[in-house]
């Protein structure tokens, strides 16, 4: 992960096998985050070996390849993995009255 982690800001983790050829799978996942939150969320691709395909919310794992019989993650989990991260931002302010 990051060393200089963005203070106050989630920290997602993609951690990709570079040998099993895993990098789409990662960018689509690290796409899925990025379309939704852009900068409100720190997020890192960390190339990695052993068939691994993870994924950290600010260490906490969400999910794990290996973990699910080495199926890859598929929308539902994607969505399910995004729910997490918006439970860690902060409430969006209410619009201040004009005038």
């Amino acid at each position: 992960m990051q060393e200089n982690a963005e203070q106050g800001k989630p920290q997602v983790e993609i951690r990709y096998c570079t040998g099993c050829g895993y990098f789409p799978q990662a960018a689509w996942i690290a796409t899925e985050f990025w379309s939704e939150f852009s900068g409100a969320v720190g997020l890192a691709l960390t190339p990695v070996e052993g068939g691994r395909l993870e994924v950290l919310l600010d260490g906490v794992m969400l999910f794990d390849r290996l973990a699910q019989n080495g199926a890859f993650p598929n929308w539902n989990d994607v969505r399910v993995m995004r729910r997490a991260v918006r439970k860690k931002l902060p409430a969006p302010k209410a619009p201040q009255p004009v005038g």
